[in-house]
């Protein structure tokens, strides 16, 4: 309706509703004259930025599903993730063409329609009428399909259909009222399925995605800046990437600054990681009660989010978890012991997922499918293995992975709970908790604005809540934190070869 409104921001690059119709249009039209059909699966290699949303509206548009390939991955993964879903048709741009062109059997076919070896022709060769309206495709066919980590070593393919996606999509916009005014941050790569939400959302409703550079997300500062000036209505991010924009608040108005001015912003989204409960806090002491902050939960092969837990005043000082909360619409959920009789409220337990959005398993991976999907009363429910347990309230509590309980001293151990237990020291802003022969060892930061936490003023802290067993036998303060390509803490850098490296003290 609006079709002069700004559909994309990508640093200086806009694109209005009327150009990425004509362009994703113009897409969808070569993708079919290349024998994209119906159904298909198509490479997506973009540089986050418009480019990036156009091709995925183009996919679409052609009736095909994307699936997003990382330029900084090698070449041979990129080649394999490929063969592995079927894709022969990559999508790129300038920036990526020659690696497209150098992926073994796929065929590249730039956004822009240019390609240097003249094989698309000029831009408009392909009349952009063919592709005006979408093609016909079924509720069950393959969306998108991202890879995610195996325990293999190998990542596996999780296909989402278009019913799956588009109930998700259409909870998210009722959840959080997106509107024509809203402009979402979109700071997830495309080959994370936050960026689902962050790029679809706002198109649904006439809204704006604002695409943040990634050089941006590795300067807190910057960042923040950059929220401000753009004027964001809906953050979303991983904790680790939001706590860093709120240290950068505060240590702003520490050096006399002001209050950033974040009037606009609306909501807080974050998900992908445990959301600290003294981070919430932070927030709410700096900002008061603007935006409401939504802790998200979900496993890919659940599209996206399973649960959603709004907060929407500061909690107490003596909560030191955030619920994951309740389950989106369309999802089912049950909290089950080993043998596989449900769990009450209090009781943890394996948290299994049912319902709408759930993936039909592996592509190409059987027996991992097997395993990771089991049948209860009639109904395909998802393993997925995290532990959680019901409050007394029936919201859900996440209390870490299956796989990461430990035993100390012959007692159970959840690296989770030591964390949180660590977190709530006042000059402790984030703290990872690593199991390694049979100790516990704990990786600190500095909150900002705060004095180096010694070792010993740590372990008082520890004692007054949790039992001697649960206290790490080493506490080590880190100037950072090492992230993956995701914004997610990376625990194995922490443990490995230059680990140390970032070592400020331990002991």
């Amino acid at each position: 309706d609006r079709p002069g409104a700004i559909a994309v921001e990508a640093g200086d690059t806009s694109l209005t509703y009327e150009q990425l119709d004509r362009a994703s249009a113009r897409l969808a039209a070569r993708l079919r004259a290349g024998g994209v059909r119906p159904g298909d699966l198509v490479g997506l290699l973009t540089e986050p930025g418009a480019d990036t949303v156009t091709g995925v509206m183009g996919i679409l548009r052609a009736g095909a599903g994307w699936v997003p390939l990382d330029p900084d991955h090698p070449q041979a993964r990129l080649t394999g993730q490929l063969a592995r879903t079927g894709a022969t048709v990559v999508v790129c741009h300038a920036a990526t063409r020659d690696l497209a062109g150098a992926l073994n059997g796929a065929r590249p076919v730039p956004v822009d329609g240019q390609d240097a070896g003249g094989e698309d022709g000029p831009r408009d060769a392909v009349s952009p009428t063919a592709a005006a309206d979408p093609a016909v495709t079924g509720a069950e066919a393959v969306a998108y399909a991202i890879f995610t980590s195996g325990s293999t070593g190998r990542p596996k393919a999780v296909p989402i259909s278009h019913r799956a996606m588009e109930n998700y999509l259409d909870w998210a916009v009722t959840t959080f009222g997106y509107g024509p005014a809203d402009r979402l941050a979109r700071t997830a790569s495309p080959c994370f399925d936050a960026s689902v939400r962050q790029l679809l959302a706002p198109l649904m409703v006439g809204g704006t995605v604002v695409s943040v550079p990634r050089d941006l997300l590795r300067d807190p500062e910057m960042l923040l800046a950059h929220v401000e000036r753009a004027r964001i209505t809906v953050w979303s991010s991983v904790p680790t990437v939001w706590e860093q924009l709120l240290s950068a608040a505060e240590e702003r108005v520490r050096n006399g600054g002001a209050v950033p001015d974040l009037s606009a912003l609306r909501w807080v989204h974050v998900g992908g990681e445990a959301l600290p409960a003294g981070h919430v806090r932070r927030w709410f002491d700096l900002f008061g009660r603007g935006a409401r902050i939504a802790n998200l939960y979900g496993p890919t092969e659940a599209t996206v989010n399973a649960t959603c837990h709004v907060i929407d005043a500061r909690p107490a000082d003596t909560v030191r978890q955030v619920p994951i909360g309740r389950p989106v619409a369309g999802t089912d959920l049950a909290v089950v012991g080993p043998d596989g009789a449900p769990r009450g409220p209090g009781e943890p337990g394996e948290l299994l997922i049912a319902g709408t959005g759930l993936t039909d398993g592996y592509l190409g991976e059987p027996e991992l499918t097997a395993r990771a999907f089991v049948v209860r009363d009639g109904r395909r429910w998802y393993r997925s293995g995290d532990r959680v347990r019901w409050s007394a309230d029936g919201a859900l509590e996440f209390l870490g992975r299956l796989d990461d309980q430990v035993k100390i001293r012959g007692n159970r151990v959840e690296p989770g709970e030591v964390e949180a237990a660590l977190q709530t020291h006042p000059g402790v802003g984030r703290a990872v908790v690593i199991a390694q022969e049979g100790r516990l060892h704990a990786f600190v930061t500095v909150r900002a604005g705060a004095g180096r936490p010694g070792t010993r003023d740590m372990r008082r802290h520890l004692a007054t809540l949790l039992p001697p067993y649960m206290v790490p036998a080493r506490l080590t303060v880190v100037e950072a934190l090492p992230l993956t390509g995701t914004g997610k803490v990376d625990r194995a850098a922490l443990t490995g070869p230059g680990g140390a490296d970032r070592t400020a003290s331990a002991g």
